[in-house]
């Protein structure tokens, strides 16, 4: 246990509570928690819209009849929390990792607040050869080949979409292939920056053989990362796996979301409980979990670290369109993506170059060709 003085909160308490996870208590005294009413105040006085008083010019005494001294004085906690809680476990160097569980303990007018905070730290993790796994996973390289048969079923999928708008036919009208619209010039103009026919079959390929690509990688990080995994040794903290199965629980609602079904309508749908969900993804979310403290300990490793500028420029991005969303939390999830991305880019490089490749296919076809004029002597 240990006790620190800090500026905005005093009597802090640090537990270890064991398997990677420590207990955090404090307090902020009542007189530290005025500025954090003021700013309260201000961001309510910001967004109210109340008759007789033009925008961001509402008295207080007004703001305080909509709010209530009790949710003022909840709304200023929070506020509070969210600056000091960084930085007691800066000032204590406490070297956490995922998002913390916070509670307030106490709070009245007058009075300090206090609180209580759980929270993973980071453990010990011990990597295997990453360098090597990435090599043996990175020495077969899939060809990109995308077939004519393949171009041909996009393009007739397109023809078909372009019959039923054309046509005006509904979505789950059969669409035979005497009734498509011929693949003609005049047809690929109507689509976009098109002349040709070749030229948009052109484009289909390129299109293609990206995706095809792009599967091909996440594959191999696949790869990568499963045996990563099995060879890597670390503790899981509790809170890192409850973290994971947070986050794939969103993902899920708003997969649900997305298909017009209420989230709970649909568990009744599927005879499970959100504990059912919890239970068959826990092994997943233990998957991840892991992974992400392997990638995190090879960056530091490789001192990969993305570009502030690059980072900040995805934040103001990801802000436009998440206006209400902490900026603290933007910034902690888009470092970890492109710190991630980072860490993969550094394991592929351990594959075949694009020379070192081009030469092994050299060495094929002159293989080929030596065997082809062997068979016809």
């Amino acid at each position: 246990m240990e006790e620190k003085k800090g500026t905005l909160y005093k009597d802090v308490k640090i537990t270890d509570l064991g398997n990677s996870e420590v207990e955090i208590q404090a307090s902020i005294p009542a007189e530290n928690l005025e500025p954090f009413k003021t700013k309260t105040l201000n961001k309510l006085r910001k967004d109210a819209n109340v008759p007789g008083f033009r925008p961001g010019k509402v008295p207080d005494n007004i703001l305080m009849e909509k709010l209530g001294e009790q949710g003022l004085l909840q709304e200023a906690a929070e506020l509070a929390l969210q600056e000091v809680y960084p930085l007691i476990v800066i000032e204590n160097e406490i070297h956490t990792i995922g998002r913390p569980q916070i509670s307030i303990t106490k709070i009245a007018e007058g009075n300090p607040l206090e609180f209580r905070a759980k929270t993973a730290v980071v453990p010990e993790v011990t990597l295997p050869d990453y360098k090597k796994i990435a090599k043996v996973e990175m020495a077969v390289m899939e060809d990109i080949i995308i077939s004519d048969e393949e171009v041909d079923e996009v393009l007739k999928d397109i023809r078909k979409t372009r019959t039923r708008t054309e046509k005006k036919l509904t979505p789950d009208a059969e669409v035979k292939d005497e009734d498509l619209l011929p693949l003609t010039d005049e047809f690929v103009q109507k689509l976009g920056d098109f002349k040709t026919v070749d030229s948009f079959k052109k484009q289909i390929r390129e299109n293609m053989g990206k995706e095809k690509e792009i599967r091909n990688k996440e594959k191999k990080r696949v790869a990568i990362s499963e045996e990563m995994i099995k060879k890597s040794k670390t503790d899981l903290p509790q809170l890192l796996i409850d973290s994971e199965l947070e986050k794939m629980k969103a993902q899920f609602q708003d997969d649900v979301s997305r298909m017009g079904i209420e989230f709970d309508e649909y568990l009744k749908k599927i005879s499970k409980t959100e504990e059912d969900l919890k239970k068959d993804w826990k092994d997943t979310a233990e998957k991840r979990a892991k992974l992400q403290l392997i990638l995190n300990k090879i960056s530091v490793a490789e001192n990969l670290v993305p570009a502030s500028e690059e980072v900040q420029k995805q934040v103001d991005h990801l802000k436009e369109h998440y206006k209400d969303a902490d900026e603290g939390r933007i910034t902690i999830y888009v470092e970890t993506m492109m710190t991630n991305d980072l860490v993969f880019e550094f394991l592929e490089s351990f594959g075949p170059s694009k020379g070192a490749k081009a030469s092994l296919e050299e060495g094929a076809k002159s293989s080929a060709s030596k065997k082809i004029a062997k068979d016809e002597s």
